[in-house]
């Protein structure tokens, strides 16, 4: 019986093409992420919250 409603209404074609969009974004935002130039950068702004008081870390 439920099933027939949905069919019918298409109530999950928007839930499903958000889950899409949203899975597409991520996988982009992981890709471009792991494949950027900038890792030293990367490694190096990690390290931020470790590192005791120096000058890298003064305002």
């Amino acid at each position: 019986m439920y099933q027939e409603f949905f069919i019918q209404k298409g109530v999950l074609l928007l839930p499903i093409l958000a889950m899409l969009a949203f899975v597409g974004t991520f996988l982009t935002v992981v890709i471009a992420t792991y494949r950027s130039q900038r890792r030293a950068e990367f490694d190096q702004v990690a390290q931020l919250p470790l590192a005791e008081e120096s000058e890298e870390c003064k305002p």
